[in-house]
């Protein structure tokens, strides 16, 4: 009979949690897109937030970059005595004496008096 009509019978409960179901939508949505708009707004203040770092970050990595004198390293730009680059010198300094990439630039640019660059 159900196939002859073209319509599903469901039990009366059934049809019932479905009215509930759908009758709790517009709450369902509201709630979350109070949500969604929350997040968006926590979302922007982050934003906002992770910029004023990345600007104070930028700002002490260039006067760090000063006082060591990275400021001025050249890489292999430069040649110092025994036509040897910034960059060989530094990469010499980690292989041999296993310094970080850092420790071994400031020590190379702590003579850079030498550079020719």
């Amino acid at each position: 009979m159900k196939k002859s009509v073209g319509i599903k019978f469901m039990k009366k409960s059934t049809y019932l949690s479905y009215l509930e179901e759908i009758d709790c939508v517009d709450e369902k949505l509201s709630f979350r897109n109070e949500r969604m708009n929350e997040q968006t707004v926590e979302a922007e203040v982050n934003r906002k937030e992770i910029e004023s770092i990345r600007r104070e970050w930028e700002e002490l990595v260039s006067k760090g970059n000063e006082l060591f004198n990275l400021d001025k390293y050249c890489a292999a730009k430069c040649v110092w005595a025994f036509q040897t680059s910034c960059e060989s010198r530094a990469h010499h300094l980690m292989t041999m004496f296993g310094m970080k990439d850092n420790a071994s630039k400031i020590k190379v640019m702590s003579g850079v008096e030498t550079c020719t660059h």
